[in-house]
């Protein structure tokens, strides 16, 4: 989780959405520094703020599969600061529940107000991290 959203917050840090993550776009290794994950297929990647990529009849029609595009996206409406945060707490929900895992209330709160259809009711991805090092430092003692 850490670092997916680490990586997702760097591109928001240079005004990019990648506006198609979901767990295929996102690959993970186990590397001697620990676990990394590389974000990859930016076909659909965008300007924050800029024009749809593509017509509304094409948006449209993908609606009913791709329930990990945020909203605006699939309304072909300009990408924003939390469009793909949508997408990670739409991930990270249908992990947790394939898991069967056990999440701390901060996370699952997170997760809920990440799937809001109101971008601006989003939490951003800087939450995430806080929540993550929080849970990992209360671990660690």
């Amino acid at each position: 989780m850490d670092s997916a959203a680490n990586r997702v917050q760097e591109l928001m840090s240079i005004r990019l959405a990648h506006n198609d993550l979901k767990a295929n776009n996102i690959c993970v290794h186990d590397t001697c520094k620990g676990i990394k994950c590389v974000v990859i297929d930016f076909g659909m990647a965008s300007k924050i703020c800029s024009s749809p990529l593509y017509q509304k009849a094409k948006a449209a029609e993908k609606c009913k599969r791709c329930t990990w595009m945020a909203p605006e996206v699939l309304k072909a409406l300009p990408s924003t600061f939390t469009s793909d945060t949508y997408s990670l707490a739409s991930m990270f929900d249908k992990l947790a529940g394939k898991c069967r895992v056990n999440l701390p209330h901060d996370v699952k709160q997170w997760i809920n107000k990440g799937l809001s259809v109101e971008p601006n009711r989003r939490q951003e991805l800087s939450k995430l991290n806080q929540i993550i090092k929080s849970v990992l430092d209360n671990k660690r003692t």
